[in-house]
């Protein structure tokens, strides 16, 4: 259970991941940036203070460091259309979600799976993600990209595939609301595929940060919750 004030920094962050959202989905981007500001450093100091009554550890740099990475993304991709900086959003997006991969690696260290649904579920996800990379056949218009957007689309699919392995060997809410947002991040990516490489529609931004802000605000929420069941066992 998170406090009251932990409780009412997520809901600040959720009304203004709201209005974010509607700017986008009214093509709005003007004001839309400008609450990505607020957006990540919110889940932070949710995250900090949900924690802060447990012992200070690895994974809690890791999701802040993940946070941080997310923010310099969110404000770099603003200026998407130049090449530095579309270049170095990706990136710090792909080191983001390398963080939450340990944080998922260390969380799974105590529990146990079956061996063979995990084999069945990672058949899953390799299909999935070769589907999405015969879309970066096409093409780049930035040099050394191709590697870069390959590189994250391992990494989202990797991320997701331990947190749903991390949920069936540990149900709980926690572990199932971080499956969610994983699968949230791999549907965010196919629009983020749709809208640079393939041609989007005028709603793809919409969609793109409807999943991302879905996805990191449960992984964000599980995580916390997680340290904080196993702070009392």
């Amino acid at each position: 259970m998170f406090t009251v004030l932990s409780s009412l920094i997520l809901a600040v962050f959720v009304v203004v991941a709201i209005i974010h959202l509607v700017r986008c989905y009214q093509l709005n981007l003007g004001l839309s940036d400008i609450t990505k500001f607020f957006l990540m450093p919110l889940l932070a100091v949710f995250y900090i203070i949900a924690c802060f009554p447990f012992p200070f550890t690895t994974i809690n740099v890791l999701v802040l460091c993940a946070l941080l990475f997310f923010w310099i993304g969110d404000i770099l991709l603003i200026y998407d259309w130049e090449r530095p900086s579309f270049f170095f959003g990706i990136l710090t997006f792909f080191l983001a979600q390398i963080a939450l991969i340990v944080v998922a690696i260390i969380l799974f260290q105590s529990f146990s799976f079956n061996i063979l649904l995990g084999i069945l579920i990672a058949i899953i996800y390799i299909i999935i993600l070769a589907i999405k990379l015969i879309f970066l056949r096409k093409p780049f218009e930035f040099i050394g990209l191709q590697v870069l957007a390959t590189c994250y689309l391992i990494s989202t699919t990797v991320l997701s595939f331990l947190l749903l392995m991390l949920a069936i060997a540990t149900p709980n809410v926690y572990t199932i609301l971080m499956a969610i947002g994983g699968i949230c991040f791999m549907l965010s990516d196919y629009h983020v595929i749709q809208e640079y490489y393939i041609g989007g529609t005028n709603l793809s931004r919409f969609w793109i940060m409807l999943g991302y802000l879905i996805g990191t605000c449960l992984i964000v929420v599980g995580c916390a919750g997680m340290q904080s069941l196993l702070a009392t066992v």
